[in-house]
Order: structure tokens, then C-alpha cells, then sequence
């Protein structure tokens, strides 16, 4: 009866320490989480101000909070045609020997 009694007594023991351990651990987790959701958030925030600001995209933003509630985003076709002339000329500068010419095998 001893036996059975300390067999439960060091699960229960086992357990707490388990569930201890693993708490501490989950809410430092969630700490580390949660400060860089805050940073993702202000990054996210910037770009969506610089992407707005540049014609990028349209948003709409919250008077009273501040937070986006709409975007738009835009979109647009460039086009354009180019053109060279020239002339070309083969040589070499004075002081440089022509390139040897392979004979025809």
C-alpha cells in the first residue's frame, strides 16, 4: 500500500514540476512574441505610410486610432521605345600590334 501511495505521490510531484517548468517557459515565449509582433507592426505600419506617400498604394486611415482601414492598391502601365545609331570602326591604337589572324585550316 506504501508502494502505490509514493508511486502517486511522485507522479503528482513529477507533474507539478512538469507543469511549472513548462509555464514558465511558455509565458517567456510569449513575451518574446508578443514584443516583436508590436515591432512587425510599427515596421508594417512604416512601409504601408511610405508605399502610401509614394503613389504605391491608397490607403485609408482611422482618425481616431490612427490604424488603416482600407487599401487600395494601385497599379499603372509605363511604356516607352528607344533608339541608337552609330558608326562602327575597327582598329587598334598606335603603339598596340593588330590581333594575329588564325589561318584556315
Amino acid at each position: 500500500m506504501a508502494d502505490i501511495f509514493l508511486a502517486f505521490l511522485s507522479i503528482l510531484f513529477g507533474g507539478a514540476i512538469t507543469f511549472l517548468a513548462s509555464r514558465y517557459y511558455y509565458l517567456k515565449a510569449s513575451e518574446d512574441l508578443r514584443g516583436e509582433t508590436e515591432g512587425l507592426r510599427r515596421y508594417n505600419k512604416m512601409l504601408m505610410h511610405f508605399l502610401d506617400d509614394a503613389g504605391v498604394i491608397d490607403v485609408e486611415w482611422d482618425p481616431d486610432t490612427g490604424e488603416p482601414m482600407r487599401v487600395v492598391y494601385l497599379s499603372g502601365v509605363s511604356s516607352g521605345v528607344g533608339e541608337a545609331t552609330g558608326t562602327l570602326t575597327v582598329g587598334h591604337s598606335e603603339g598596340q600590334e593588330p590581333p594575329a589572324e588564325e589561318e584556315d585550316r
